[in-house]
């Protein structure tokens, strides 16, 4: 016991105060889980290969610098994918959400019909286009576009939402 003397009560305290802030500061939200209304999550790509997908489906690089995630999902055969891109905070989120959601207009892009709608108090842009229903948001420090088959698209939008609150 005699190599532990440095180890009185406050030092004790001191290195548990700091091994716990370290643990909680490198916990990153998962925003792709397992399971989303029956919906299993086939694929992960995260890292620089998720960085190029992601600067490819827009043909210009758009995701550098940035840490990016898709996730894909199946349910009988009913197909959704996730994209999310992180952001140092909440504000940059929503400014490229904003601008996004500009650029996205009726004759301008391959989606139709689109608007802003209010879900479960959550400000989400819907649109259609490519076979399915496409819904971007803003959740903390991440922008998240998420496209489903229409007819399943309400229901995996909903509970995504609810295992993100």
């Amino acid at each position: 016991m005699a190599h532990f003397k440095f180890l009185n009560d406050k030092n004790f305290l001191i290195l548990f105060l700091t091994a716990a802030l370290l643990i909680s500061c490198s916990k990153k939200e998962d925003l792709l889980p397992g399971d989303i209304d029956g919906a299993k999550l086939t694929k992960k790509i995260t890292g620089d290969e998720a960085r190029i997908l992601v600067d490819k489906i827009h043909f210009s690089p758009v995701a550098a610098g940035r840490e990016n995630e898709i996730g894909y999902y199946d349910k009988n055969g009913n197909q959704s994918t996730i994209y999310i891109t992180y952001y140092g905070n909440s504000e940059e989120a929503i400014a490229d959400f904003d601008k996004m959601t500009k650029k996205i207009s009726p004759g301008n892009s391959v989606f139709v019909a689109p608007s802003f709608i209010d879900f479960t108090g959550l400000k989400v842009y819907r649109c259609f286009g490519m076979g399915q229903a496409h819904f971007v948001f803003v959740h903390n420090n991440a922008l998240i576009w998420l496209s489903t088959e229409t007819v399943f698209s309400k229901s995996f939008l909903g509970e995504y939402i609810k295992l993100l609150k």
